[in-house]
């Protein structure tokens, strides 16, 4: 799968998707692929790979991803593109079942169907290597998801072709479902961010180390697997229209997240322990940033995005709490041994059995 700057699309021609892929340039918050001969509601647009919402869903929240690698048949799909749809695929997955089902979606076992078809006779519509990600919610949940089509239909090449064929040229799209791709699309967000912290996703201004030992590893195939595969999805970085996601090995930190330097008035620190923090709305009322890493404000404690993140951005209520209280702290700390660290954070109670006193000057 070259992708040596060159355009995002290969054997545009007369393929639908190759057509979306054209008009869906890589891009960390996609929305909409539009073209006079096609048009797609986006969920994913990486330099590799596009997600979007199915013209015909089979269930509400039908999504359809794609390599942008043009090939009829899976087994024309190169090794590089294979690796870098396989890493997708269960990251897009639990994107889709989260939006739709919830956090807990994997607490009430929720169902779900990956079809991929190959040929006439299985029921392939478009010749373009693509997979269908369906929901299938529970029968008595069919009042809030709406009625499910048989999913064996999607064999059918006829009954799809013409099902597809009404959908494209009427190039309509119920409102459930552009509501479903809208709360996919934030939780394939936070997904992605995980996947970030985790070290897995790294954005494409910073350059990736990636080394690869095969001889030490010929014998563990389980490390053997996680060396190759980053290698295989890697993206080179490239002088113009980067790639929206690069693929590395090594895990993530908190600098590498924190691209700018701290203000002198930021008194913050980065808070991942919350998972539902991740992806929610800065605090700040005049920011709409909605995929950021937290910081939590020391003086206020509220949650604010790296670029609302210092005293003066924010407009803090209480700036300044955070000195006094560090203030205070060096004080009382002064009397003590050198051993104890300071913990200068929300208030909390002295941890010991015999003492029952709250202070935020607390020791360590």
């Amino acid at each position: 799968m070259s992708e040596e700057g060159g355009p995002w699309y290969t054997e545009l021609g007369s393929c639908h998707f190759c057509v979306i892929s054209s008009t869906a340039e890589p891009d960390p918050n996609p929305t909409i692929a539009a073209s006079p001969t096609a048009s797609a509601y986006l969920i994913l647009s990486t330099h590799s790979v596009v997600g979007f919402l199915e013209a015909a869903p089979m269930s509400r929240g039908h999504i359809v991803l794609l390599p942008r690698e043009h090939a009829s048949k899976i087994s024309d799909l190169s090794e590089e593109a294979s690796s870098v749809m396989g890493f997708w695929l269960p990251i897009v997955s639990r994107g889709v079942m989260s939006g739709l089902f919830g956090p807990k979606w994997q607490d009430n076992d929720e169902s779900w169907n990956i079809f991929q078809a190959n040929g006439k006779m299985a029921g392939q519509t478009i010749k373009h290597v693509h997979f269908h990600m369906i929901p299938r919610p529970r029968p008595e949940m069919k009042s809030a998801y709406g009625e499910t089509r048989d999913p064996g239909e999607i064999f059918s090449y006829e009954k799809r072709r013409e099902k597809l064929g009404v959908a494209l040229r009427s190039n309509m799209q119920d409102e459930e479902g552009i509501q479903a791709c809208q709360l996919i699309r934030a939780a394939l967000k936070k997904e992605i961010l995980r996947m970030k912290l985790k070290g897995y996703l790294l954005h494409p201004s910073r350059r990736p180390q990636v080394s690869i030992s095969i001889t030490a590893s010929v014998f563990k195939p389980s490390v053997l697997r996680r060396q190759l595969a980053p290698a295989l999805a890697y993206c080179p970085i490239y002088d113009s229209a980067p790639p929206a996601y690069i693929l590395i090995l090594d895990p993530a930190t908190a600098a590498m997240a924190d691209s700018k330097a701290p203000p002198k008035d930021s008194y913050t620190t980065m808070d991942t322990s919350d998972p539902t923090l991740i992806g929610s709305h800065c605090q700040d009322p005049y920011c709409n940033q909605l995929d950021f890493l937290p910081f939590r404000c020391e003086s206020c404690f509220g949650t604010f995005c790296l670029d609302h993140r210092s005293e003066t951005a924010h407009k803090c209520p209480k700036a300044g709490d955070w000195a006094r209280r560090r203030a205070a702290a060096t004080a009382a700390s002064s009397t003590t041994s050198g051993r104890t660290t300071l913990a200068v954070d929300t208030p909390r109670p002295c941890a010991s059995p015999t003492c029952k006193k709250v202070t935020s000057a607390a020791g360590r």
